[in-house]
């Protein structure tokens, strides 16, 4: 009996051990499974973070492609004639960019001419000109709606909301390409605007400064830049003397230091800058109108510095120097834009001065 109660516990013990080593056997496989579950959750909601990434990134081209398909569709309606075209299909087609369609052009012309000026700023013969000498000597892909486009920007100032109203494209494409256009006008500047070729019984040339309205300069506030004249602040600080902008550097500095891309040392040796008072300490270069100069002199003068304040009028026909200049981002920023801003306009007005609109009637 003795016997048999130790086989049964010897049996019972056996039996336990087995199963407590199952029982091992089966947590370290329940762990094992656990980890690798835990591994595989783990990798799908890598997956997951993947896939909604990918989401998104389809999701923005989507918007893009849907974007570019109903710029497409609202610009059908907008392509440029067949080429060639002269200004009179030039002025046509500008006009009907802006809302004066083929039934609102049965009016004379005189006016046609006025709606347009009233949106470009300069005769459409002058535009057809500027086309020509883009495709002529730059490399970069025309676009006549965006050239049409940026000169009305200029000439009217409007925000990038009501261009991508008007010209049916989105905010940032208006942006874009307004900046891109008004850098190719301005890099047209030597061609347009320079002494060379002036003739030498050119004895006299009109000289000044402007003063450009803009939005407070936040990044260097300073009294230096609000113009008592016009009682606003100012591109040019009227602080600072006339002359130091013609010839590019302080009177008492040395002549070596100025800048040598100022006005000075570009008049040919032949000619004689005819300016106001303000010019007085540069007797070399600008000679003002003095009591002791005979009246037919005192009148040429007179009729020069007229020239000039014409010239300046005209540059502020266009909105962007007439408006409060509100881009920028910096100081130099914004002094960097408003200078492409008027250098563009002032390659618009040779254009325009060549064909058709001079300063004055000889």
């Amino acid at each position: 009996m003795g016997v048999s109660t130790s086989y049964r516990e010897s049996r019972l013990a056996a039996k336990v051990e087995t199963l407590e080593k199952e029982k091992d056997d089966l947590v370290g496989n329940f762990t094992n499974i656990i980890r690798c579950l835990r591994a595989e959750v783990d990798k799908l909601k890598q997956e997951k973070a993947e896939m909604k990434t990918k989401l998104k990134e389809l999701t923005t081209v989507n918007s893009n492609l849907r974007q570019q398909i109903l710029e497409e569709k609202s610009m059908s309606g907008r392509k440029a004639p067949p080429e060639p075209i002269d200004d009179g299909e030039l002025l046509s087609l500008g006009l009907s960019l802006v809302g004066f369609g083929p039934s609102r052009q049965k009016v004379r012309n005189e006016l046609k001419l006025r709606r347009w000026r009233a949106h470009y700023g300069i005769a459409p013969k002058a535009v057809f000109k500027l086309m020509e000498d883009m495709k002529k000597y730059q490399a970069q892909p025309f676009n006549l709606l965006h050239l049409l486009m940026s000169i009305g920007w200029l000439k009217m100032y409007e925000t990038e909301e009501l261009l991508s109203g008007r010209w049916g494209l989105s905010e940032q494409t208006c942006r874009e390409t307004v900046r891109d256009y008004q850098a190719r006008i301005q890099s047209l500047k030597p061609r347009k605007i320079s002494f060379s070729g002036l003739s030498r019984n050119c004895e006299f040339c009109p000289v000044d400064t402007v003063h450009i309205r803009c939005f407070e300069f936040r990044c260097d506030p300073s009294n230096k830049w609000y113009s008592m004249v016009s009682n606003h602040m100012v591109r040019k600080p009227p602080s600072i003397d006339d002359c130091v902008f013609l010839r590019g550097g302080s009177k008492d500095a040395p002549k070596a230091t100025w800048d040598r891309s100022a006005l000075y040392f570009h008049v040919p040796s032949w000619v004689k800058l005819v300016g106001d008072s303000a010019y007085d300490s540069q007797p070399d270069k600008v000679t003002p109108t003095l009591g002791s100069h005979a009246p037919e002199t005192k009148k040429l003068f007179a009729r020069m510095k007229s020239m000039q304040e014409t010239f300046f009028k005209r540059c502020k026909d266009f909105n962007v120097l007439t408006n409060g200049f509100r881009h920028g981002t910096c100081t130099e920023d914004k002094l960097a834009k408003i200078k492409l801003a008027f250098e563009s306009v002032a390659v618009l007005l040779a254009y325009d001065f060549e064909n058709g609109h001079p300063l004055f009637e000889v």
